[in-house]
């Protein structure tokens, strides 16, 4: 279940406006999508959120993609995630959806239902499109009603990042990797004795955080956190003891407090992050974000997997994101070839790095690791270690998560800010949870 700024971390989402750029001049005069053909040749578009190291990377992989392919031509459109979903809505509305779509997991089985996306089994069946080696979590969660209908950019897991540097300076050991949610309470309330009285142990993450901190919860106590239905799988008093627990927090002086949340909240840049600006020596977070977050400070960082707790394993490795081909793609076929080749090509594995998350190929991990960065190693490296012991989803959120995501938000909010006792808040975030998945 993903909150705003969740999601917003998750796709390295920077606060930039909306951007369509031709890249060269024979895409001009192409709006909107849907393919076409160009000086002989073929044009398609593809579109994405994101910042702009992640614009950068993609456009260099376009290009070189292009340098390949004479024939065809991509059109780069990319933005901020709510005008780029702002955008992307409106062209589905009047039926010219761009043919390369980056999708978030929530949105693939929404987009499918309304027939906007193609189905991709031909490409992978024709070879078009190699999956053979991928991730077969990741894999599944593009999958719908058994058809592939996205294929995942990168993994990332739910886990903590935490500042080393912060934690030596303050005299303390480094946090053991098994902590339980009660000894990681334990811990930081020892931090917050020799800490500055600037800086708090954790970043607020009662939220949900930035990395599904609730969801990992919940799984830890419940096979999923909704039914195969699309209903709400946790409890209120699930719901509860994970406010109880952050509000304890809170109470103590351990978390960032409400109005640093709200501004964090409002401004969801990379730099604007507490961890990043040293008010905050641990966070929940995407495992992906650990490289976003390091080139931003001096001090080093380190990950951890969330705590331990209920009966099983929460945690799990997600789609960061997905490219998806429009189902009224005139040329689905340039599309595909460009999923492979953004999927699989060396040189552009190279330029992409980690940035949307691990890779699901394997053999795509194995031509990227000898060229990565410390931070990003000691990514795919959290996510190697880690694979076996999280426990893989077994189906996609309800297309209307994101909304339960925005009500547990503001549930918690109204705890830190107005002071609305944890039994009301709980009440009525399952009541606007609830609701969000009838509608």
């Amino acid at each position: 279940m993903l909150t705003r700024r969740d999601f917003i971390r998750a796709g390295a989402g920077l606060g930039i406006g909306a951007v369509t750029i031709p890249l060269l001049d024979a895409c001009s005069g192409l709006a909107g999508g849907g393919g076409g053909s160009s000086s002989g040749g073929t044009t398609i578009e593809a579109a994405w959120w994101g910042g702009s190291d992640r614009a950068k990377r993609t456009q260099e992989v376009i290009k070189l993609f292009e340098k390949k392919n004479a024939k065809d031509k991509i059109t780069a459109s990319f933005s901020d995630i709510d005008p780029y979903f702002q955008k992307l809505n409106t062209e589905a509305a009047g039926g010219g959806l761009p043919d390369i779509i980056q999708l978030g997991g929530g949105y693939v089985p929404q987009y499918m239902h309304k027939g906007q996306l193609l189905d991709l089994t031909k490409y992978t069946d024709n070879g078009t499109i190699d999956v053979g080696d991928y991730d077969k979590g990741q894999l599944a969660q593009g999958q719908v009603d058994g058809k592939l209908y996205a294929v995942s950019n990168g993994g990332n897991m739910p886990s903590i990042i935490y500042n080393k540097t912060m934690i030596k300076k303050a005299g303390m050991p480094l946090p053991p990797a098994d902590l339980t949610w009660e000894s990681f309470a334990t811990y930081v309330r020892q931090l917050r004795e020799k800490l500055p009285k600037s800086a708090w142990p954790i970043d607020d993450a009662s939220d949900g955080g930035a990395g599904d901190a609730f969801g990992v919860w919940v799984r830890q106590r419940r096979p999923e956190s909704y039914t195969k239905d699309g209903k709400i799988a946790f409890t209120l008093a699930d719901v509860q003891q994970w406010f109880a627990y952050w509000a304890g927090l809170r109470k103590a002086n351990l978390i960032t407090p409400g109005d640093v949340v709200a501004a964090e909240i409002q401004n969801t840049a990379a730099d604007a992050a507490p961890i990043v600006q040293g008010k905050a020596a641990f966070t929940f977070a995407w495992s992906n974000f650990l490289g976003q977050y390091q080139i931003l400070t001096k001090d080093e960082l380190g990950m951890m997997r969330c705590p331990s707790g209920g009966k099983q394993a929460g945690d799990y490795v997600q789609a960061s994101q997905f490219f998806s081909i429009s189902s009224k793609s005139k040329a689905p076929d340039v599309a595909a070839k460009f999923i492979q080749f953004f999927e699989h090509d060396p040189a552009a594995l190279k330029i992409l790095g980690v940035e949307r998350g691990v890779p699901a190929s394997a053999k795509a991990r194995g031509i990227l690791k000898p060229s990565l960065k410390p931070y990003d190693a000691l990514q795919v490296q959290f996510l190697t270690d880690n694979i076996a012991k999280c426990r893989a989803k077994t189906q996609l959120d309800p297309s209307n998560s994101a909304a339960v995501g925005e009500a547990l938000q503001r549930a918690s909010q109204s705890i830190a800010l107005s002071h609305v006792s944890v039994a009301a808040a709980a009440t009525k975030f399952m009541g606007d949870a609830e609701k969000a998945l009838e509608s």
